[in-house]
């Protein structure tokens, strides 16, 4: 696993998961995204994240995406979760134990729907509130909480305005820098350096 970065990417839709996985895929980061149909069958660790989710058992996961990311020539791996796929704090502390660190976008409720509704309209598409609440409840209750203070970052300014690529970028790697203790060694300071 040396050199490695692996790290969940998970939040509220709207909070810009798409947008930052497109710049760290530019960052020779290799992006599995699960926020499809079948998701983890389509990249091919269904049993891995079962291992996880239902036994708690974190290693044949960081295994698979490490052995990707090696295999992908890359320099980390991360794993895009869909909003409706919820990590308990308790994963969170697990899945860090095995190396993989999680990254938890954020922003207010008001603001994720409002970018989430100018992405809709921008695609051509007709925004739906009730869905989107529906979809998205969990995620701000639980993400909300102040057991994630940890590994929250805000996406947006106080006035609603998303945050720049460089300030976002900036957190996400203060935030990696705490697997130097894990992941023996890894590139500590590997978006700063690539992002230029």
């Amino acid at each position: 696993m040396i050199g490695i970065q692996v790290f969940f990417l998970v939040g509220p839709s709207g909070a810009g998961k798409s947008l930052v996985a497109r710049w760290l895929e530019k960052l020779d980061f290799l992006h599995l995204d699960v926020d499809q149909h079948h998701g983890f069958k389509a990249n091919g660790l269904r049993h891995e994240w079962h291992e996880f989710s239902s036994r708690s058992d974190a290693r044949p996961l960081v295994e698979a995406l490490v052995q990707r990311a090696v295999t992908a020539g890359k320099s980390g791996v991360f794993l895009s979760l869909p909003s409706t796929r919820i990590l308990s704090r308790k994963q969170v502390e697990l899945a860090q134990q095995c190396g993989i660190k999680t990254v938890l976008l954020w922003g207010s409720t008001e603001w994720c729907q409002s970018a989430r509704r100018s992405r809709d309209e921008g695609e051509g598409r007709q925004f739906d509130r009730r869905r989107y609440n529906r979809s998205n409840a969990n995620a701000f209750r639980v993400y909300g909480a102040a057991e994630f203070d940890d590994v929250r970052i805000s996406v947006f300014d106080s006035d609603g305005a998303r945050r720049s690529r460089q300030e976002i970028m900036a957190e996400i790697d203060d935030s990696l820098a705490d697997l130097t203790n894990t992941l023996q060694p890894t590139a500590a300071g590997a978006i700063r350096s690539r992002r230029g």
